[in-house]
């Protein structure tokens, strides 16, 4: 009588096509990935960060706002 011997699978890789994208947070902030620091001409001298640029909106959004590119169009 023989033992039965142990199947090997492969676990799959991490790489680009299985790593899931980052999360969006529900309110703007730099935790967000799309969040960039906004132009220094609009943050002013005392770097007091009232909004953040958000880079799939192209456009400057506030600092702990819903976010607006998490929701559907149409406004649903």
């Amino acid at each position: 009588m023989t033992k039965p011997t142990k199947r090997t699978t492969r676990k799959p890789r991490k790489g680009p096509a299985t790593e899931a994208p980052p999360a969006v947070p529900d309110f703007c902030g730099f935790r967000c990935p799309h969040s960039r620091f906004p132009p220094a001409d609009t943050a002013g001298l005392c770097r007091t960060m009232a909004a953040v640029f958000c880079s799939k909106l192209r456009r400057l959004v506030s600092k702990n706002a819903p976010c607006a590119a998490a929701k559907p169009p149409g406004g649903a």
